[in-house]
């Protein structure tokens, strides 16, 4: 029969828990409301009626935006997924992001659907996810197999 995994005592000066398990330093706000403003802020500037003067004229540019909007949305999910889930190592968290972003992303192209002035591409939810990709990638070599609590 196997012994339950007990959780490694905190490194010397690691923010401890009432528990006393390790936590990541900062709080809720630090961490978690970033990510959330940051879907917020995507979903409505994904929801308002773009003029002649907003429009973006070439595909290219269209899907280097959804790229990169979503490389910053997978950095702002994997901090907040760090900050419950600390214990995984690099490589998961940035899966569990990648996740969590793509979902938003196809949410978002979801809800362009229903919009009159709005319209919904598959094209986009890939450039969302390999936004995502690349950023999930650069985690992981920044931070090897565990990032930094």
């Amino acid at each position: 029969m196997s012994e339950a995994r007990r959780p490694s005592a905190p490194a010397p000066g690691a923010p401890v828990g009432a528990g006393g398990e390790r936590q990541v330093a900062g709080g809720f706000f630090l961490h978690v409301a970033p990510a959330i403003l940051y879907v917020l802020a995507i979903f409505y500037a994904g929801s308002v009626e773009q003029g002649p003067e907003i429009q973006v004229e070439l595909v290219a540019q269209d899907k280097l935006l959804h790229l990169v909007a979503f490389f910053g949305m997978q950095l702002t999910m994997f901090r907040a997924a760090r900050w419950k889930l600390f214990e995984l190592g690099t490589g998961r968290l940035a899966l569990i992001a990648l996740a969590l972003t793509s979902a938003v992303g196809a949410s978002l192209e979801f809800w362009q659907a229903t919009l009159p002035y709005r319209s919904a591409e598959f094209a986009d939810w890939v450039a969302d996810v390999l936004g995502a990709g690349l950023a999930a990638l650069l985690l992981r070599l920044v931070y090897g197999r565990n990032a930094p609590g």
